[in-house]
This record gives structure tokens, sequence and C-alpha cells, in this order.
């Protein structure tokens, strides 16, 4: 009985395990940057490269967060990207519901499917595919306590690359 038991507790576990669990692909390389709160895996030829900046908080008047990208891997055709948002000590309400309408007008594409919500362990996530002509994106917007992390894989092809969905399962928040 305690066998079974454990072996059920071990299934639901796995199922309750966020997409961040999945392996990376054979000879992606670990990247750690603490200051940006993110740690990632990407491809062998990626050199990330760092913007940082600042925004106005819409409805705010005087309120700022910042707006860190970086550019994991740029193959002209196809670009792994995530963007950090920090809005600590800002008191301006935030949530993860409006980031892929917002992202999805901003970029000036079409939903492709549905916004998926994952399960993620403190905070909250959404999922999504969108479209503009041949451009195409999949993106996934995480906030963690008052930190946004938006993490996207990009291509002109008309099609995800193969390894779109592992790189946005190896992005994760740090706190």
């Amino acid at each position: 009985m305690r066998a079974l038991f454990l072996a059920l507790a071990f299934v639901l576990a796995a199922a309750a395990a966020p997409a961040f669990a999945q392996a990376p692909p054979a000879g992606w390389k670990p990247f750690y940057y603490p200051d940006l709160h993110v740690a990632f895996m990407g491809p062998p030829q990626a050199q990330p490269t760092i913007q940082k900046g600042m925004i106005d908080v819409a409805g705010a008047p005087g309120m700022k967060a910042t707006d860190d990208h970086i550019t994991v891997f740029d193959a002209g055709h196809s670009a792994y990207m995530i963007g950090i948002s920090d809005w600590t000590g800002n008191s301006h309400p935030m949530s993860v519901d409006g980031v892929p309408a917002g992202a999805v007008k901003g970029m000036d594409m079409t939903f492709v499917g549905p916004v998926r919500t994952i399960a993620w362990p403190g905070g909250d996530a959404r999922e999504y595919d969108a479209s503009k002509g041949a451009m195409v994106v999949r993106s996934r917007a995480i906030v963690v306590g008052r930190r946004l992390f938006q993490a996207m894989v990009l291509s002109n092809t008309g099609a995800l690359p193969a390894d779109a969905d592992a790189f946005l399962a190896a992005v994760k928040p740090l706190p």
C-alpha cells in the first residue's frame, strides 16, 4: 500500500511540474544573470546581448519600471529573446492577464489559438502564439512577485524553430 501511495504521489507531482522541468536539447549551455533575476539555457551558438532601459507606467504618471532585454540568439530568420520588467517598489497593480493582449497589439500581430494558462511556482504564467504574414512568435509571460518575465521565440519563415518550446521551458526566474 505504501508503495502504491508513493507511486501515485510521484505521478501527481510529475503531472503538476511546471514546463521548465523539461530538459534542454543536447549541447545547450547555461546562462545566469542574477542582476536581472533570470537564468536560462540557450543554443551553443548563443552570445546574449543585454539592453537595459526604463519605461513609464501607463496610467501612473511619474512611476517607472525597468525594461531590460536579453537577445539570446539571433540567426537572422529567428530570434530567442527575454524581457524583464522589475516593478519592485512600485505600487501600480500588475497581473499577467493583460500581458499577452498588450504584447500582441504592440507587435501588430494576431493571436493564433488560445492564450494558455500555466501553473508556475510562486507566480502565474500565460503562453500564446501570434502571427502576421510570415512572422510568427511563441511567447511565455511570467509574473513572479513584482517582476514580469517575457520569453519569446520569433521567426520570419512562417514556422517556429523546432527548439522553441525547449527555450521557453529553459527560462527560469530567480529571486
